[in-house]
């Protein structure tokens, strides 16, 4: 029976990747959006994981009393999500009527006036994380992160234009190192440093690679995302050592890195790290042990930016409880969180009904930012906060839920908020013109049907006329390669 879970989990995980590779072969879904890399998340937390739970059960603090039984129910819930989240996602409505109220930056900005803002983001988010500002401190913090990030997006954008000039590739070496050496420095866990190398493909891919050939533009995400794992990996491989160095100062920090072994780090990561036991352990204790927490992680995503000096009594997340429920030995319980993981999350907080409410909240708000990254495919402005704090995103599935979604909404619109402000502050001074200022969205037509190609669209009763088979030909690079053979012959 073990192996037959163990061999649906694996299927499922294989399933859900083979659907979103073969969404965006058939050009139907962008390879890069937040559903996607909220699906990867929970393919390696919650599947491939369960899978090695099933496989080797474990044994100490968080051992199950029935793992057979409790795994089944476990395949149940994550089919079930995996049903309401794609569901959810599908539904287009929300999404297209909150798209007509946003306000974004609806231009196209020159190269100079990027680099401008690389160097805005990456000197003023430095400033926002290592400099302690009271009471709004948390907040500052996180912002200055995405920013960060946005700066690496921004270098990411520019790099693609042109990756072989020997300039561009030494200043994006430069903005992405000093992107990954804050992350690193800033704040204690991998997240950062996914945001920074995630939003540095993320440039790349919307500012040319989004246009080539599937094959070629999974060949070079492939490339440059795995220096990026490779960096991850290292940390993950001396994250014990880091909770020491942490409060030894950078350099004790940046040793421990530098010993750490990546391959090791890597299957780490691959494995899902246990966070499957740990949402089976509460699904056996809830509520036959413990009483259920209703909607907790939901409510929390609302305070959780408020700061525990100005509210004292505000309560502790399920991954701050866990240690205690688990009654752990050895280790400072006070200290100690552990990701519940999602499904964790909901069978804490009221059983099935709770998951699928859950699922669909994440599919509609996921569904909204997607909506609002592909009709500004082409303006880093508005996209590259968006994807500013994907680490986030990608850690919903194991971590503490809640938390990880108030930091994504704090992380993007304090990023965007900051592109708006300094967009005006850089026109007073004159650093760039007047002509590539905030336009509102009223203002500009062209990417009214942008959004079609996500989901199950509806068939469009007047279609536009397809482009001339050259101008197709050309857009896939077959004329340019054409005239190179002929050139070599």
């Amino acid at each position: 029976m073990e192996t037959l879970l163990a061999g649906y989990f694996y299927l499922l995980a294989l399933v859900t990747l083979g659907w979103l590779l073969r969404q965006y072969l058939r050009s139907t879904h962008d390879l890069l959006s937040m559903r996607n890399v909220a699906l990867l998340g929970f393919i390696v937390f919650q599947l491939v994981s369960a899978a090695r739970v099933v496989r080797h059960p474990v044994s100490g603090d968080f051992r199950l009393y029935q793992p057979v039984e409790t795994a089944t129910t476990y395949a149940a819930w994550s089919t079930v999500f995996l049903f309401a989240f794609m569901m959810s996602y599908r539904w287009r409505w929300p999404s297209t009527k909150l798209l007509t109220r946003v306000k974004r930056v609806r231009v196209v900005p020159d190269e100079r006036t990027l680099w401008t803002y690389i160097v805005v983001c990456l000197v003023c988010g430095a400033l926002f994380m290592r400099l302690p500002i009271p009471l709004v401190g948390l907040v500052t913090s996180k912002v200055g992160l995405a920013l960060v990030a946005m700066s690496a997006g921004l270098v990411g954008w520019i790099w693609a234009t042109r990756p072989m000039d020997a300039r561009t590739i030494l200043a994006a070496a430069t903005v992405l190192g000093a992107g990954l050496l804050l992350a690193t420095l800033g704040e204690f866990g991998r997240r950062p440093l996914i945001a920074v190398s995630a939003c540095f493909i993320f440039g790349a891919y919307y500012s040319q690679w989004r246009y080539l050939r599937p094959r070629t533009v999974l060949k070079r995400v492939g490339v440059v995302a795995l220096p990026a794992l490779l960096v991850v990996g290292m940390f993950t491989a001396a994250r014990g050592g880091l909770r020491e160095a942490h409060n030894n100062g950078p350099v004790a920090q940046l040793k421990a890195v530098a010993r750490a072994n990546p391959i090791e780090g890597v299957a780490l990561l691959a494995d899902g790290q246990g966070a499957a036991s740990k949402s089976m352990w509460i699904m056996e204790r809830f509520p036959e042990r413990y009483a259920y927490r209703p909607l907790s992680t939901l409510v929390y995503t609302a305070y959780f930016p408020v700061p525990r000096n100005w509210w004292s009594a505000k309560p502790d997340t399920l991954s701050m409880d866990l240690p205690h429920l688990a009654k752990m030995e050895q280790v400072n319980r006070d200290s100690l969180t552990l990701g519940p993981g999602i499904i964790g999350h909901a069978a804490a907080d009221g059983g099935l009904p709770v998951l699928i409410l859950y699922a669909c909240i994440a599919g509609i708000a996921i569904r909204f930012i997607d909506e609002l990254v592909v009709t500004s495919a082409d303006q880093p402005l508005t996209l590259l906060p968006l994807v500013a704090a994907s680490g986030q995103i990608l850690g919903l599935a194991r971590g503490e839920a809640g938390v990880f979604a108030s930091i994504y909404a704090i992380s993007a619109i304090g990023a965007y908020t900051f592109v708006l402000v300094s967009a005006w502050a850089l026109i007073r001074m004159k650093l760039v013109t007047a002509e590539y200022a905030p336009a509102p969205i009223a203002n500009d037509d062209m990417h009214e049907h942008d959004f079609e190609p996500y989901g199950w669209p509806e068939r469009d009763p007047d279609p536009p006329a397809p482009l001339p088979l050259e101008v197709q030909r050309i857009l896939r690079g077959e004329i340019d390669e054409e005239l190179a053979r002929k050139r070599a012959a």
